[in-house]
């Protein structure tokens, strides 16, 4: 299976996963703008409602601002690795991971038409699920800074399978050293490195918040590529009450 991966076909993991829940809205309180990668071309725009701390929904729109893809994200059972639903009308790929009686159960459909593929993933203390992995960078900020680097377990649904994430500060651009702490995640395994790419997350120094994300999209294209971009994202409502507290898995 993994040899007739190609780069394209890879995912590591969802920008929309490095947004933290605020207090309830009812209008968008994150909208991510993503660009093709080294480019000013708007690819698509995320937009992030939370309609309670729990509770994250995500709609992902085209240039022309029709819907093509949304993800609904629930944190009850566990803010680092949460149940989600994807699903991406372009090409009709569906993510879904649930926690069933100590396990994650994963269901994966590539397009419309395909069969869904479902299977049992061991539960462990330490096992992160896509949004949940900027509750991983928060938590354990200044650990993460602190250390050379650090690895995690990470499920990718397409593959069914869990694999190690290294994460390791490095130094931002020239006009973002200032203002901001950088991450670069990638495989730990060098099988994986060769197949995927790496990314990197700015966050602010100050707020801990994710303001730009470049690397690979969780969003495929109708033929089932995943694309490059650089997203940027605004924060459009200010947080009204004091921040959610986390959850131990």
């Amino acid at each position: 299976m993994l040899a007739s991966l190609t780069p394209k076909s890879i995912m590591i993991f969802s920008p929309v996963l490095l947004l933290s829940p605020f207090a309830q809205a009812d209008h968008p309180a994150i909208i991510g703008y993503a660009y093709h990668s080294g480019t000013q071309q708007l690819a698509y725009t995320e937009e992030h409602t939370f309609p309670d701390f729990l509770s994250h929904h995500v709609v992902y729109k085209e240039t022309d601002g029709s819907i093509f893809a949304s993800k609904t994200i629930d944190y009850s059972d566990s803010y680092i690795a949460p149940d989600i639903i994807q699903t991406n009308q372009r090409n009709g790929e569906l993510i879904k991971t649930e926690f069933v009686d100590d396990a994650i159960k994963v269901s994966y459909r590539t397009s419309f038409g395909a069969d869904t593929q479902q299977s049992d993933i061991a539960f462990s203390a330490d096992l992160v699920i896509d949004a949940g992995f900027d509750h991983y960078i928060r938590l354990n900020w200044d650990a993460l800074i602190a250390e050379k680097e650090t690895v995690i377990q990470y499920l990718i649904p397409s593959h069914q399978r869990k694999i190690d994430l290294r994460i390791k500060t490095v130094e931002c651009k020239k006009d973002l050293k200032k203002t901001h702490i950088c991450f670069n995640i990638a495989a730990d395994s060098w099988l994986y490195r060769m197949l995927s790419s790496s990314l990197t997350l700015s966050y602010g120094k100050q707020s801990q918040k994710l303001m730009i994300f470049s690397g690979r999209s969780n969003i495929s294209d109708k033929n089932g590529d995943y694309q490059d971009v650089t997203i940027r994202y605004q924060f459009h409502t200010p947080i009204k009450n004091q921040e959610i507290s986390y959850v131990a898995n």
